[in-house]
């Protein structure tokens, strides 16, 4: 899973030299502080179509592993949560929508208008969108994956405040995006489409021998370059040779780097150290953690069981 989005609108600030470069990475040759592990999945069903309008189901599930040794491994206490959510536009003059959506919230079920947005600003304007298929439909499986990183986003603040207090030296891995100001908090972003870098340093990125990192860079809002609130930076995991450059890339984000640069260097090292053992049998293994690959099935299964029955 990844939490929230990847921060349009924003520039470039260099923090480790003039331009962004490649650095091979020194292996710390002591052990990890990694130790928790946080990944969200989800299963988003069409189950019903009024006319044009599709209703959706969504469930949700995530949670946070805990690796204390190779062989101790398990779903922190407390840290798995399922949640199903039923994607409906509320506002369309339907008679059989409106029935529908207020026998799901008599059931007690969460119900998500994905136009909300959209009917608060302009109700003509949203007549016209909720009459168009296609369209509902994306925007639906937009706003259930929006709705999951919530899920993630509100278990890493758990985390935070439950789990982390007890171990104060320990460090948490988010499968995605880092959307809070945690210091002991890693995001790995393993889809590489997103285009931070461009010309030379784009060049100097998809070139990066594996065991290499490019330097450090944080995005600023434009007009206020002093404002960062952490680090990021791209990571070779595989060999790349002969395949996609992006083969084995992962973006790595963190704000403790915000005080410690050196830190750069010493996650890297951590996070490439997690290469072994390999999850083989998934065809991200590349850029998969172990760890997380363990949890994805775990939550798959939950969510299977949910859905035991449903439509396909």
């Amino acid at each position: 899973g990844a939490t929230g989005s990847d921060r349009p609108g924003r520039e470039i600030r260099r923090l480790e030299g003039p331009v962004i470069e490649a650095r091979p990475v020194e292996r710390d040759p002591g052990p990890s502080p990694i130790r928790y592990f946080l990944d969200g999945s989800q299963k988003t069903l069409p189950v019903w179509r009024v006319g044009t309008v599709p209703v959706i189901a969504s469930v949700s599930a995530a949670a946070v592993l805990k690796r204390t040794s190779p062989t101790d491994i398990g779903i922190c206490e407390d840290t798995l949560v399922t949640r199903l959510h039923w994607i409906v536009p509320r506002h369309t003059r339907n008679a059989t929508l409106d029935r529908i959506v207020d026998l799901l919230e008599e059931m007690g079920e969460r119900v998500t208008d994905p136009f909300e947005n959209e009917y608060e600003q302009d109700p003509d304007n949203y007549q016209r969108l909720v009459s168009a298929y296609t369209h509902c439909l994306e925007k639906a499986y937009d706003t259930a994956s929006s709705l999951r990183a919530q899920v993630e986003l509100n278990l890493l603040r758990l985390w935070e405040q439950m789990i982390s207090p007890g171990d104060r030296d320990g460090w948490i891995v988010i499968d995605g995006l880092l959307d809070a100001d945690i210091p002991n908090a890693i995001g790995l972003v393993k889809n590489a489409q997103v285009q931070h870098l461009h010309g030379q340093e784009a060049i100097a990125l998809y070139d990066l021998p594996v065991g290499y990192r490019t330097s450090a860079y944080a995005l600023v809002d434009r007009g206020d370059r002093q404002q960062w609130d952490r680090a990021m930076w791209y990571l070779r995991m595989q060999n790349a040779t002969g395949q996609d450059a992006r083969h084995g890339l992962v973006r790595l984000e963190s704000p403790a780097i915000v005080g410690d640069l050196d830190l750069v260097d010493r996650i890297s090292s951590w996070i490439l150290a997690e290469r072994a053992p390999r999850a083989s049998s998934d065809s991200r293994w590349a850029t998969l953690l172990y760890p997380i690959h363990l949890l994805e099935r775990m939550l798959k299964r939950r969510i299977q069981a949910v859905t035991a029955g449903w439509p396909a």
